[in-house]
């Protein structure tokens, strides 16, 4: 082949690398950013799919591993919530300042209690104002570590309505004489609220009768 034709050709061929790669570019921000719109709308669900397709075009980037990590952690699938977070903490340890935190809760949940306090330990030298929250969290999971050695026969029965419903309820706390129950949940009986995912969390009280 002539010199001339080797360079077009060259030429040619770098063009549609560039082609190639500029579109997985834009495919991995359009990914990234319909899973955002799922994720306000806490349609963790779809969210996933999102992100999921964002890392299988770029599966080492931090950012998007730690999306899906906190979807995952809000779907209550915590084993994968670990993975994709400690893939982002490995990345890149600063990709989000809360980072330890949410990898911290992901290892509790996850009942690895001893890496959770490492991380909530961390937390709370970087966030000093949070490091109420931080030294609860490490009391739960010492806790946590000690009855884990401690097997217990227990029946678990959710509680019905009106503490549950087909909304979200969490963040539970009981007072210490076990009387009352106070927890957060977005219930409402608007259904514009309900189909536009604008039914926002309020605080609830139950007293035991």
């Amino acid at each position: 082949m002539p010199e001339r034709g080797k360079v077009k050709q060259a030429f040619i061929s770098g063009c549609l690398a560039c082609v190639v790669f500029f579109a997985d570019a834009q495919s991995l921000k359009d990914h990234l950013a319909k899973g955002d719109r799922f994720y306000q709308r806490k349609d963790y669900e779809n969210a996933l799919k999102s992100y999921e397709e964002a890392l299988a075009l770029d599966a080492n980037d931090p950012l998007t591993n730690f999306k899906a990590g906190i979807a995952y952690l809000n779907e209550g699938n915590f084993s994968q919530a670990v993975a994709r977070l400690e893939k982002a903490h490995q990345l890149k340890a600063d990709v989000d300042p809360d980072i330890d935190y949410h990898l911290g809760i992901a290892y509790q949940e996850d009942h690895q209690y001893a890496k959770a306090r490492g991380h909530f330990e961390t937390f709370k030298v970087r966030n000093k104002k949070l490091a109420g929250v931080a030294n609860q969290k490490i009391l739960e999971c010492i806790l946590g570590d000690s009855l884990m050695g401690i097997p217990a026969k227990a029946q678990i029965q959710p509680m019905t309505a009106p503490i549950n419903t087909p909304f979200a309820e969490f963040s539970p706390l009981i007072t210490k004489d076990g009387n009352t129950l106070i927890f957060t949940s977005n219930r409402s009986t608007d259904n514009y609220q309900v189909k536009s995912a604008t039914n926002f969390g309020d605080v609830y009280i139950s007293r035991k009768n």
